[in-house]
């Protein structure tokens, strides 16, 4: 997991390291699942998974490294049993992982074109995949490894969560221009879905830029609006999932990364490092207050959470 400076010309994908905590079976309870996004031939940088057992002390022993080889520019991962689901964007597929043997079991094609950008597992048999380039979500049967159904979204779908039977979708919005590549932000908004049917049931106009979405496991949506940078600064959403309306938006006044984190405390993690690098922000969403707004960020998290 090696990280080294590189240059890399990519219009609207992030890339990023991410860590998940995953329950296995016989033996192996913790581990790290970490993707590894950057791609450079010429430095013999490829994309590639790595997995972290936290259970070892040792960290030699603990880590393998870059182990099982992975499509273009993977954006995202999700974990069901002992099968990892690792969305490729520019291949156009989910790719199976199986975390007990360390191998890759093929790939899910998503469909030319599509842009994958993230997947929900909304039951054992079936998931959500947010197409951006096509403004839809793909339906996927996960044992016969193909598309159903396809879900219309709004414009430019990213960042996908399930929570009491609904599926939350976040509509970054966002247009290139073809000839500049110059990226200007229409109306964001959250589309709900009604996962036992897969029809649209809500559309929720949210702030620009809507990118990452979670929740607290219980009733809130959170969505990370992340703004149009130094011009309009980025939001934190807070969405009552019983109604299905805007609770609260609370300002972060600076531009965030794309992505957030909610920890079992019910404290949100974003990291205000796109711009200005300064570390991570935490919001306690149960006492409604900062606990590290920008000017307290913590700063050994700079540059990514």
């Amino acid at each position: 997991m090696n990280i080294r400076k590189t240059t890399l010309i990519l219009v609207s994908t992030i890339l990023m390291l991410i860590a998940f905590s995953v329950s296995a079976q016989e033996g192996v309870q913790n581990l790290a699942v970490v993707v590894n996004a950057l791609t450079n031939p010429k430095l013999g940088i490829f994309t590639s998974l790595s997995i972290i057992n936290l259970d070892e002390p040792d960290p030699k022993k603990a880590v393998k490294n870059e182990i099982i080889p992975l499509g273009s520019v993977p954006s995202d991962i999700q974990i069901q049993g002992e099968l990892g689901y690792v969305v490729n964007t520019f291949s156009n597929n989910v790719q199976v992982i199986d975390l007990r043997n360390r191998a890759s079991l093929g790939e899910i094609p998503i469909g030319d074109g599509t842009l994958p950008q993230q997947i929900a597992l909304v039951s054992p048999s079936k998931a959500y995949v947010t197409c951006n380039g096509t403004n839809d979500i793909r339906v996927v049967e996960v044992k016969g490894r193909s598309v159903i159904n396809t879900i219309p979204g709004g414009l430019k779908p990213t960042g996908i969560t399930v929570l009491n039977g609904k599926a939350y979708v976040t509509n970054s919005a966002f247009v290139v221009d073809p000839v500049t590549y110059n990226v200007t932000y229409k109306d964001s908004s959250v589309t709900v879905i009604d996962t036992q049917t897969d029809t649209v049931l809500k559309t929720i106009p949210v702030p620009t830029n809507a990118t990452d979405v979670t929740t607290d496991g219980e009733s809130k949506v959170l969505v990370l609006s992340a703004g149009d940078f130094n011009l309009i600064p980025g939001n934190l959403v807070i969405i009552d999932g019983n109604r299905d309306e805007i609770e609260k938006i609370v300002e972060l006044k600076t531009t965030p990364g794309f992505s957030l984190v909610m920890n079992r405390k019910k404290h949100v993690f974003i990291n205000d490092g796109f711009l200005t690098n300064r570390g991570l922000m935490v919001y306690d969403l149960v006492n409604k207050k900062w606990m590290h707004d920008r000017n307290d960020a913590l700063a050994d998290f700079a540059g990514g959470a």
